[in-house]
């Protein structure tokens, strides 16, 4: 079992001595905060230890609060600390995020305790700096916890569209099932997917129906030789009646360079892939070169584009073969 000492920095400047207690006004510095959504009554009555000026010339640190939608609905508020005056070039840049359903009193609380971090730069400068305490409460923690799928992230993707007019309807299902495990020497990615496709249409007194389906598997093994350089066997079955594929499938290697280290890899990636593929085809129908089968032998490079972040995510991929 491993123990591990959890060393939580809080950072905190005794508010009972310095954030609460100071009535020396030679000691404190002069701030100017722009928060237009802001409570700054409590932020006031929260930080005493400063001067609040209303006029942003007048101050030592210029405080400016910013706010950005995120992909969750929620927000990330960044707070910029611009130093004037006798802090001129000295500036820092914090920030923090809310969540969607999050308070008027956990918003204040968090906006306030930013300032203070971000005021401990300009405090440590000052005659107060001998009265700033660093508090480092040290935990005992016990680390068992144990990652129970191992590494492995599975996804499924679900659509489907229905519509229906008295002469006309169209269903569309399409889904995705697909598992991951990436470590920094080796990724692995299983992939299926399918989609049912069904149009009906009347004209006069005729009845057209229209259908195809398609169904795929997919996996590779890339195995790392640098932080960004790997190799790899990829394979796959695939089969579509709108391509008149009844069966394909292939196994063929390829290399891959990622931007961004593996290590990284479940938080962004950038990837440019080569391909041999050598591949077989059956037809379902005898094609216009007279074909009912045949082996192919093609080059392909991919390229992919993932981030993962507590926004959302974004995925993009191109392909030219």
């Amino acid at each position: 079992m491993k123990v591990k000492y959890l060393i939580s920095i809080v950072l905190l400047i005794f508010v009972t001595n310095i954030f609460g207690n100071l009535n020396s006004e030679g000691e404190k510095i002069s701030i100017y905060i722009d928060y237009e959504y802001g409570d700054l009554n409590f932020i006031k009555e929260k930080i005493t230890c400063v001067n609040y000026v209303r006029y942003k010339n007048e101050a030592d640190v210029f405080i400016l609060f910013t706010k950005q939608s995120t992909g969750s609905n929620g927000k990330k508020i960044t707070i910029d600390f611009t130093g004037m005056k006798r802090f001129m070039g000295i500036d820092e840049t914090l920030s923090y995020d809310l969540d969607p359903g999050a308070t008027a009193e956990v918003e204040r609380a968090k906006s306030s305790h930013t300032i203070e971090l971000g005021l401990i730069r300009y405090l440590s400068r000052t005659d107060i700096a001998d009265r700033l305490e660093v508090v480092l409460p040290v935990e005992k923690v016990t680390d068992n916890t144990i990652d129970k799928w191992n590494n492995w992230v599975f996804r499924i993707s679900l659509s489907g569209f229905l519509s229906g007019e008295e002469t006309s309807n169209s269903q569309n299902f399409w889904g995705n099932i697909r598992s991951t495990r990436i470590t920094d020497k080796m990724k692995v990615q299983f992939r299926v997917s399918g989609s049912i496709n069904r149009d009906k249409f009347e004209w006069g007194d005729e009845v057209y129906k229209s259908s195809s389906e398609s169904k795929s598997f997919n996996a590779h093994l890339v195995k790392s030789w640098t932080d960004h350089l790997s190799y790899g066997l990829w394979t796959y079955i695939y089969s579509s009646s709108f391509s008149n594929v009844d069966l394909s499938y292939g196994l063929y290697p390829g290399i891959e360079y990622n931007i961004y280290p593996y290590s990284e890899a479940n938080r962004k990636q950038f990837r440019f892939q080569y391909q041999l593929n050598p591949n077989h085809v059956d037809y379902l129908e005898e094609t216009i070169y007279e074909k009912n089968s045949e082996n192919l032998l093609k080059h392909s490079f991919t390229s992919e584009l993932e981030f993962i972040q507590t926004w959302g995510s974004i995925e993009f991929s191109l392909t030219a073969s």
